[in-house]
């Protein structure tokens, strides 16, 4: 049981550290870039200003 929450709670954090970095990603793209993946300056600003516990 301990093993078990163990993993849940490690796998939790991963995916916490993933958005943490997406969005810091997302922070460093260039404006070309935002047009390329389709994504504008409003929705970039929306996504990385989420708390990491949402997704």
């Amino acid at each position: 049981m301990a093993q078990m929450i163990t993993r849940s709670f490690t796998r939790f954090l991963q995916t916490w550290e993933e958005r943490s970095l997406h969005r810091r990603c997302l922070a460093s793209l260039d404006e070309h870039l935002m047009h390329d993946i389709g994504m504008s300056d409003e929705e970039r600003r929306s996504e990385m200003t989420k708390p990491i516990w949402r997704a």
